[in-house]
């Protein structure tokens, strides 16, 4: 994940500046979201700040404990979710966040950050959302549609009776004798009788 902000010029700050803030590896959630899982997750957090006359670089390791809370009911701007929290605590300075995850909106619908104390510094709210995928009945395998998934299966069951229709239409093969030898052609017998020796 990369974070860019531009921040305008402060004070006796003539020039914008540009902060760039990316982790690498970037940290990951361990899916699927199960109540009481834990794990701890470790980044380099690179920092570039730019300016008119100069870039400047800096770096440090950020290790991050993620601990999967009990599914609890959040109402927010955009309305009322329930959603899978997360604790994400900062190991070296015991700062934290608590991220609200919803499979209903497939995303967190709050972010809330919290100081070593467990005082509340900030929230981010979800104001409003119009996620189209992600349940068991818009998406099966493969991430398609049911639809496609009925047309796919509408196509193979035309298929499989057409095949079925055709084989039984055909009567059926039947191998045919050989044909008898070819006899020599003899002299005709008449009333006489045959040929004396």
């Amino acid at each position: 994940m990369k974070i860019r902000a531009v921040v305008a010029p402060i004070l006796n700050l003539t020039t914008q500046t540009t902060v760039v803030i990316a982790g690498s590896p970037p940290q990951t959630i361990h899916w699927p979201l199960t109540a009481a899982a834990s794990w701890t997750d470790t980044t380099v957090v690179w920092t570039s700040s730019t300016n008119a006359t100069r870039t400047t670089w800096s770096h440090t390791t950020l290790s991050t404990r993620f601990e999967v809370q009990s599914d609890a009911t959040i109402t927010v701007p955009a309305g009322t979710f329930t959603t899978t929290p997360i604790k994400e605590t900062n190991t070296a300075n015991l700062t934290y966040s608590m991220n609200y995850w919803s499979a209903q909106v497939g995303n967190w619908v709050r972010v809330g950050d919290y100081d070593g104390t467990g005082r509340n510094t900030d929230n981010f709210n979800l104001t409003s959302s119009n996620y189209q995928g992600g349940s068991f009945f818009t998406s099966i395998v493969f991430g398609l549609p049911v639809w496609i998934w009925l047309v796919l299966l509408v196509v193979i069951l035309v298929a499989v009776i057409g095949l079925f229709a055709v084989r039984r239409r055909r009567p059926p093969t039947r191998a045919m004798p050989p044909s008898p030898p070819q006899m020599p052609p003899q002299e005709p017998m008449g009333p006489e009788g045959p040929p004396p020796p």
